[in-house]
């Protein structure tokens, strides 16, 4: 729960800057909002000297969570200086995901791949190109939520709109990145498993991060991920370039591309061969086995 109140309220536990918002204290909030429970919050153009230690003063004050006094706030090993979301996300990110074994590698995912890109922007790193297509990032979309005069919206009522977005957004990244914590050991030992490029799965498990970013140098030779299909049979991947790219490290032959049924068996020699896709970058069969052995022609081809 979240509550906007004065500086004078009783229950007041948080204070960030008034009027226009960013994506870092908006996204810090939500993040306060689920390690706190109750978050009375005060949105100030300055900092009472009164309530600097009684209260989390964020992106404002040039204390403890704030990122814009001379010289910053510090700076991840990676480069990456903090902003006021990357502050409270090291000190309550941990209560906001609760108990659970997977807390502490779900913590770094969501540092990585979503408080790190917010703080890279609010601190001005991110450079964008020339391109008349661009996307809409998430620092973005907080940034649509500050009302426009005609919609009759105040600051902090869009505030608190934002606040819910974000909330939503933090949410299905935690729901996310603690189950791929969970699947963790078990795609790392398909991975020491794994022979002729291919690594298989018993259940559909979040694998992409996990191969892509493991130091197990078998990783680097997997080309293709056979689980079962959320539709009917097994599904084969093939392995992207790096996480979010077109790019395959191993492409399946031309002769099977957009293929189906009857074509896709003469043209593979696979029994229950089912469906390639176009692009080459996942097909179906009826049965495990021959999931695995498409796949493994594939990455022999």
């Amino acid at each position: 729960m979240i509550k906007i109140v004065d500086s004078n309220c009783k229950n007041l536990n948080a204070m960030t800057h008034a009027g226009f918002f960013h994506g870092d204290e908006v996204l810090a909030t939500a993040v306060l909002e689920r390690a706190l429970g109750e978050v009375y919050l005060a949105r100030v153009n300055s900092v009472p000297e009164s309530l600097r230690l009684e209260v989390i003063v964020y992106d404002i004050g040039h204390g403890r969570y704030d990122h814009h006094q001379s010289g910053g706030n510090g700076v991840r090993g990676n480069g990456v200086p903090y902003s006021s979301v990357g502050l409270i996300w090291k000190d309550f990110g941990m209560k906001a995901l609760g108990e659970n074994d997977a807390a502490e590698a779900a913590w770094d995912y969501i540092d990585r791949l979503l408080i790190q890109g917010v703080d890279e922007v609010d601190n001005g790193l991110f450079v964008s190109d020339e391109q008349s297509a661009r996307q809409l990032t998430f620092p973005k979309t907080i940034a649509l939520f500050n009302p426009q005069v005609e919609s009759g919206l105040s600051f902090d009522e869009a505030f608190l709109e934002a606040v819910s977005y974000a909330g939503k957004v933090l949410d299905k990244a935690i729901a996310k990145y603690l189950s791929l914590a969970l699947a963790k050991p078990i795609v790392d030992r398909a991975i020491t498993e794994a022979q002729m490029h291919v690594a298989v799965l018993e259940r559909r498990l979040p694998w992409q991060e996990l191969i892509l970013d493991s130091s197990n140098p078998k990783a680097r030779e997997i080309y293709f991920v056979v689980m079962p299909s959320e539709r009917e049979g097994y599904i084969w991947q093939a392995v992207p370039d790096y996480l979010g790219s077109y790019g395959l490290r191993k492409q399946v032959p031309d002769s099977w591309r957009g293929l189906s049924g009857e074509d896709l068996i003469r043209a593979t020699g696979v029994e229950t061969a089912l469906f390639c896709h176009q692009s080459g970058f996942a097909g179906v069969t009826e049965a495990q086995d021959d999931a695995i052995r498409m796949a493994r022609i594939a990455a022999l081809s």
